[in-house]
């Protein structure tokens, strides 16, 4: 036999004398050999004794009450109290608004008389500061 790229290499010719195996055809269930009746089955140990001792002495020790301390990198930024409830309508977040005033103060910017904080802050030059400004941008969110 020779493969797509007329290579010689396989040889899988079969002898044409090789038996082949007659399969009986059985036409309905009357055909097949079963037996009348089924073995029973295997009187089974009772383990009713065996499960209770296992209950009582459990495999685990009890839990610790332990005060775990902080996570090295913080708390997760996520507020569990809130997950699952189904109306956040009336959610007020736990932390007190930024001011622009105090965001100035922070990356040290001097705000122009007369003119609007967000704006100034949010045009920034520093990324971290333009973000917050935007962030913290009051009606904006």
């Amino acid at each position: 036999m020779t493969d797509h790229w007329d290579h010689d290499d396989f040889d899988f010719d079969l002898p044409e004398d090789l038996p082949v195996p007659e399969v009986p055809a059985l036409d309905s269930a009357a055909d097949w050999d079963l037996p009348d009746e089924l073995p029973d089955a295997p009187d089974l140990p009772d383990l009713s004794e065996t499960i209770a001792v296992v209950a009582e002495d459990t495999v685990f020790p009890p839990a610790l009450d332990v005060d775990l301390p902080e996570p090295v990198d913080g708390f997760p930024w996520i507020d569990t109290a809130t997950l699952g409830a189904g109306d956040t309508a009336g959610f007020v977040p736990p932390v007190e608004p930024v001011t622009a005033e105090d965001l100035a103060a922070y990356a040290g910017v001097e705000i122009p008389p007369g003119a609007d904080p967000w704006t100034v802050l949010a045009a920034s030059e520093d990324p971290a500061t333009a973000a917050l400004a935007r962030w913290w941008t009051h009606g904006e969110q």
